[in-house]
This record gives C-alpha cells, structure tokens and sequence, in this order.
C-alpha cells in the first residue's frame, strides 16, 4: 500500500509547457510532498475548464497561473470563494514590477503570490506549507474509500451523498489514524492522544469507539476495509 497522506491538486496555466514540467515535478513520487503523496493531479490551460472540472471533483491545493486567458487566476480564487471553497491557492505570476497584482490576489483570498521564474524545491516547500495548514484547519476533507470525512464539521459524506454524524471523539481518532499515513497505531497512543489516558491504563473505551466508527464507515463491519487491527493497535486504509 502506497504510504503518504493522499492529496489531489488541481494545475491551471496557459503555457503548455510549463503545465507539462510542473505536472511531471508533481507527480515524481521519489520527489514526493513530505509526508504527502499526489494521488490524483488535474491540468487546465484556463479558469473555466478548471470550474467545470470542481462540478463532480474537489482538490486539496491549487497551482494557478494569474495571467489566463479569460477569467484571471485572481478571479479564479474569488469565484471559488464564492463557492464556498476553502481549499489554499497559490497564484503564479511573472508580474515582477507590479505589487498591486499580488495585493489584489492576496485580498481576494489566495493564500501565496508565487513569483516566476520559480525553482521546483521552493514551490514544493510551499506546496507543503500551505498543505500542513489545510490539514490542521476547519475547511479539510479528508477521503477515505467512498466516504468524505469532514472533522471540521464532525461528519462522514458516503459517495450517494447520506450525511452521518460522528462524535469529537471519533473524529479525533479517525483524524489520528488518518495522518498516520496507514502505518499502525498502537492501542496506548491513541488512548494518550485522544483521551490523556496514560498506556497503563486499562478501558474498553476505545475498542467502543473503534466499534461505532466501523458501524458508521465500513460497508460490512465484520469484514472491514478500511479501519483494521494490526499488531496490538489499528490502521487506516483510505
């Protein structure tokens, strides 16, 4: 199984060129993100096919050049603001002497103005940043098989759209398991992260928890998918 947090990232940029060498940069796993993993890159020459493209998909971070044809990159980021997407934005522009560019792109809700000409290693770090950010905020999704996981807001979205509840304490541990990047979690950890219990103490708390989730998020709870045990403590497999 690939390790890494999965994220999806969405490129827009008129040169087909540099939209080529930013996609192959990207998608060079040994390369990689830190701890994230591209799982899925999307590619645009302009605002519009990049909209129609967040009608039925939703990425993690956004590459955008700011001079497009049509709607600007600045434009772009407002027009998802308005859509109430929160995902962060980086605006590419090769506007070296116009400050006013960068100001009106910041204002209107990116999260980086990117100066070209840029290096891969820089942009990366910033990738990351910004990633790191998203992860630890109120506006993250999470995906994990066919469910969308929204701890911001304490529910999990399945792929035919029914909306289930879940509890801070389940969120906590879902999230937990989650940036783990499907390596194991041992029982104690979770038990000191999620509830301050110290390893030695002994509770059913958590396989009760465990228990819950795996009825909410798995479609045969006694055959899971997704939450497994594994050598004294659980994974996630998103």
């Amino acid at each position: 199984m690939a390790r890494g947090i999965p994220i999806r990232v969405l490129l827009i940029e008129d040169d087909a060129d540099l939209l080529e060498s930013l996609t192959r940069e990207l998608a060079e796993r040994d390369r990689g993100l830190g701890e994230f993993r591209v799982s899925c890159i999307r590619a645009a020459q302009d605002a519009e096919s990049a909209l129609d493209m967040l009608k039925g998909w939703r990425p993690d971070i956004a590459l955008v050049d700011n001079l497009l044809p049509g709607m600007t990159g600045t434009d772009f980021v407002k027009k998802l603001r308005e859509l109430d997407i929160h995902i962060p934005v980086l605006i590419m522009s090769s506007e070296l002497t116009e400050e006013r560019h960068a100001v009106r792109a910041l204002n209107t809700g990116a999260n980086e103005f990117v100066r070209k000409p840029f290096g891969f290693q820089e942009l990366r770090a910033k990738l990351v940043a910004h990633l790191r950010e998203y992860m630890n905020s109120e506006f993250v999704i999470l995906r994990i098989g066919d469910y969308e996981f929204l701890p911001g807001q304490l529910r999990l979205v399945s792929g035919e759209g029914r909306s289930e509840h879940i509890t801070s304490r389940e969120a906590k541990i879902l999230k937990f398991l989650y940036m783990a990047k499907g390596e194991t979690v041992d029982r104690g950890e979770l038990l000191r992260q999620v509830w301050n219990y110290s390893p030695n103490v002994h509770t059913h708390t958590l396989e009760t928890h465990i228990y819950r989730l795996r009825q909410k998020i798995e479609a045969n709870p006694r055959d899971t998918r997704h939450i497994k045990t594994s050598n004294g403590g659980y994974r996630l497999e998103v």
